[in-house]
């Protein structure tokens, strides 16, 4: 995660004038690229995403973001519990879950 004009797609396309209003999320040779309102929401959102990425990394984004989303996934619909999976975290489904529902941990 980077703020400014750091991408490809941003150098060739944003005015120099937007540079503390973007964000950009890096991942395997991708990118999304943001440009918010202000510098102040932009900062927002990206300690609010860097908050997000620790917790997943230590298998705490269920605890944060609360009882509604561990329901859902240990629910009987295979199909959002897998895209819950893949859109949220690994942690977010269980094991056993994910071996309930035919796919591994990654």
């Amino acid at each position: 995660m980077q703020s400014g004009i750091t991408t490809d797609v941003l150098k060739r396309s944003a005015p120099a004038a937007l540079a503390g209003r973007c964000l950009s999320l890096r991942c395997d040779g991708r990118s999304l690229d943001l440009c918010l309102e202000t510098e102040q929401t932009r900062d927002a959102w990206q300690q609010l995403l860097q908050v997000l990425v620790a917790k997943e990394a230590e298998g705490r984004l269920p605890e944060l973001l609360g009882g509604e989303i561990g329901r859902l996934a240990d629910t009987e619909k295979p199909l959002e519990a897998l895209l819950l999976y893949e859109s949220v975290g690994k942690f977010v489904v269980s094991p056993a879950n994910l071996e309930a529902l035919g796919t591994s941990a990654r």
